[in-house]
């Protein structure tokens, strides 16, 4: 984490370069370059990446070329932290827009249809999503059915899964989210067994999607 330079050596020099420096100094030579100076960027401790100066040959890096790079880099390495706080600060915003409209979408109206289909729209939104949809459980029957989705194609529209069974009816029972990630080596579970396998389901897969989050609802 400290900066380092690499020169060719003149052919008054006896000293024999570093093992590590041999590549370096191999491309430094293909490319008519001299010389090269290597300064870390540290964000936080942290080094997120380096910053390379290069020279034409006779030209040597001295004392004040590092100093000067270490400016450079601890310029770069501030923006580019700030430009990370900046995504999250606008990650965090998003999500707590969706929060408000959800939230507004519940207390302005008692149609419970109107403020699922919300969520899922809402969900697509922020998370950047192809598709969602809320499956609410039956619990006399014991099986989770289709209430609202956004992104699906109608085929999707109105399903139900036993509790339990599958992908979906396991995440429900147990409380636990789960994902589904499209393995090609493992064959596609029939359009009737939507999520009911552990083989990724192919009326999925004709949506172009290729995983699946499911997480449970609780109250």
């Amino acid at each position: 984490k400290r900066p380092v330079i690499y020169h060719l050596h003149d052919t008054s020099e006896r000293r024999r370069p570093r093992p590590d420096a041999v590549e370096i100094t191999s491309a430094l030579r293909s490319n008519g370059l001299g010389g090269c100076l290597v300064v870390p960027l540290m964000a936080r401790r942290k080094m997120v990446g380096v910053l390379n100066c290069f020279a034409h040959a006779g030209h040597r890096f001295d004392a004040a070329a590092v100093r000067l790079m270490r400016s450079f880099a601890n310029q770069a390495a501030g923006a580019l932290e700030n430009a990370h706080l900046h995504e999250v600060v606008k990650d965090k915003l998003a999500q707590l827009g969706t929060l408000f409209e959800v939230g507004k979408a519940i207390t302005s109206t008692l149609q419970l249809d109107r403020v699922l289909q919300t969520v899922t729209e809402q969900v697509l939104a922020v998370m950047g999503a192809d598709g969602c949809a809320i499956l609410l459980l039956d619990e006399q029957a014991s099986t989770l059915r289709m209430r609202a989705s956004s992104g699906l194609g109608p085929q999707h529209a109105r399903r139900s899964f036993s509790l339990g069974s599958g992908f979906l009816g396991l995440a429900a029972q147990t409380g636990r989210p789960m994902m589904l990630v499209d393995d090609a080596t493992i064959p596609p579970s029939s359009g009737d067994e939507l999520f009911g396998s552990g083989s990724f389901p192919e009326t999925v897969r004709r949506d172009g999607m290729r995983s699946i989050l499911a997480v449970p609802l609780t109250v």
